[in-house]
């Protein structure tokens, strides 16, 4: 039983950690967006690009400026912090399909975020919630034009499982994994 309320306390204490909500960041860059200094998004160098998949970054303007899910032809990649996603979602085009993403499992800004866009009356709306730590781990090594920056931060190295259930029942939104997102930025990419 001690065992258990051990285990039960470490992880409970690694959720905090992994996604910082009480401050807006953490120095090991375990941490989500909710009151951290995003930018302005960063849109398309060519804006005359069709934007078929937008993926949306809520982790802080350094954390994103470190590593982030790459764009490209038809692919939107863009940080706003978590408090502005709302208001800067209001001039996005709500048939084109978004995909929301913070830092790990532990982070659960991905998964507000996309439950307020499924509310704005956005159609496709996903939160993948492997986050970029998950996506550095697939795909630094085989597949390194997948992620743009640096990747210097330690929490890209800390592998969190995924939680054995993350159905969403009755949301406006659905989960979705680094294979399924993979699959829908190759379509936007062959779209485009």
């Amino acid at each position: 039983m001690k065992y258990l309320v051990s285990v039960a306390l470490i992880v409970a204490l690694l959720a905090l950690s992994g996604c910082s909500w009480f401050g807006g960041g953490s120095s090991d860059g375990c941490a989500c967006c909710r009151h951290g200094s995003c930018r302005p998004p960063v849109h398309p160098k060519d804006s005359k690009q069709k934007v078929a998949l937008r993926i949306v970054n809520v982790l802080d303007q350094e954390l994103f400026d470190d590593a982030h899910i790459a764009s490209g032809p038809g692919v939107e990649s863009i940080c706003v912090q978590f408090d502005d996603i709302e208001e800067v979602a209001r001039s996005w085009d709500k048939a084109i399909p978004v995909v929301v993403y913070c830092s790990n499992y532990f982070c659960s800004a991905s998964r507000e975020a996309a439950s307020m866009l499924g509310a704005l009356g956005f159609e496709r709306v996903y939160a993948y919630e492997g986050g970029m730590a998950e996506w550095y781990q697939l795909f630094n090594e085989t597949d390194r034009d997948l992620i743009t920056g640096p990747a210097q931060q330690e929490y890209l190295s800390i592998v969190i499982e995924a939680p054995e259930e993350q159905e969403v029942a009755g949301e406006n939104f659905a989960i979705i994994t680094a294979l399924e997102l993979q699959n829908l930025i190759k379509k936007a990419t062959i779209s485009e």
